[in-house]
């Protein structure tokens, strides 16, 4: 029932009907929402859901959505909570981990979210040290790819096409002749 519900806000949030949004923004739908994935941290498709949720709203930059997740759900202070008071072996963590940074790589590149996570202190120790791994873009931190290697010589196209029991002369109008 609880997921049915989730998935309801979410088309809700799809739709972006700016009342819709406000209304959201002013219920506890969206806290219980954020609530149930943190609770069940066992449950990959309800965090699926909650992160699309969330970049969504990030995504679409609706000022009364993304108040409340910075200030009166405060979600930034919850994912920097999870990851300061478990150990990096907890089965909580463990779970909940990828999604976390999914939710954070997001907070971090959205351009609604920069002011109010630069006046954030926490939030850059925690950037240094929990994100370090997604922070660097590939292309700065990956070697070139490396350049094939031949696993056997190359034939001249003209050696290709050759074959020893066909006349070198043969075209496809002999071809046709020839099966007719």
């Amino acid at each position: 029932f609880r997921f049915g519900v989730i998935k309801i806000i979410q088309a809700v949030l799809v739709t972006n009907y700016p009342t819709g949004n406000h209304l959201l923004a002013q219920t506890e739908l969206l806290s219980s929402c954020l609530d149930l994935f943190f609770l069940f941290h066992h449950h990959n498709i309800l965090h699926s859901v909650i992160a699309y949720i969330v970049r969504y709203i990030l995504a679409m930059g609706d000022e009364h959505l993304i108040s409340f997740l910075l200030q009166k759900y405060k979600l930034v202070e919850k994912i920097i909570k999870i990851f300061k008071t478990r150990k990096l072996t907890d089965p909580v963590l463990v779970n909940l981990k990828p999604f976390l940074k999914m939710l954070a790589q997001a907070l971090r590149t959205s351009t609604f979210t920069k002011d109010y996570l630069k006046s954030h202190p926490e939030w850059t120790i925690f950037v240094s040290e929990y994100l370090e791994d997604i922070l660097l873009s590939p292309r700065d931190n990956l070697p070139p790819p490396p350049k094939p290697k031949k696993l056997y010589p190359r034939k001249p196209p003209a050696e290709l096409n050759k074959n020893k029991n066909q006349p070198e002369n043969l075209s496809i109008d002999k071809l046709e002749d020839n099966i007719k």
